[in-house]
């Protein structure tokens, strides 16, 4: 059973990277909407207590372009998956929470940008996921914890 899901799986995805000019093997994409969708799931689940409404519209945007995939079995075009995940992560970013795993959908989109999109839209997407990041510090609190900041701290006597 678990073969034939996997092969139905794999001949499916196969045709759709070929029809959409990406050179792939057909268990990168299956691995990273794995990861996007439990990082997704784990930034929703976060935020619990919060209107439901709000929290499945974002998962359902961010999900779009897999659900796009999941139905008619099309690979969206970058440009489709680059609205989608910043809407929905846009709408996540509402309910800030610490640790926040909301912003790591985007770093995984400016990662699938850089190597399928053209040069434009990689960039463009990128400088709209910083400003989604920063427009969320300034209005509702984002917080972040620089690394490079980090002090060590001294002991007594020393």
């Amino acid at each position: 059973m678990f073969e034939t899901v996997q092969a139905r799986l794999r001949a499916r995805l196969t045709a759709g990277l070929a029809r959409s000019g990406i050179t792939l093997a057909w268990w990168v994409p299956m691995c990273t909407t794995a990861l996007f969708t439990i990082v997704l799931a784990v930034a929703v689940g976060q935020r619990a207590g919060r209107p439901l409404v709000l929290l499945g519209l974002g998962f359902v945007l961010a999900m779009s372009s897999t659900l796009l995939f999941a139905v008619p079995g099309r690979i969206a075009p970058p440009w489709l998956k680059a609205l989608g995940v910043l809407a929905g992560v846009g709408v996540l970013l509402w309910f800030p929470v610490v640790p926040d795993f909301a912003p790591i959908p985007l770093a995984v989109l400016v990662a699938e940008l850089g190597a399928f999109a053209p040069t434009l839209l990689a960039f463009s997407g990128t400088a709209l996921s910083v400003g989604l990041l920063g427009a969320a510090a300034a209005t509702v609190g984002l917080v972040g914890f620089p690394v490079s900041r980090c002090r060590r701290r001294r002991l007594p006597g020393r």
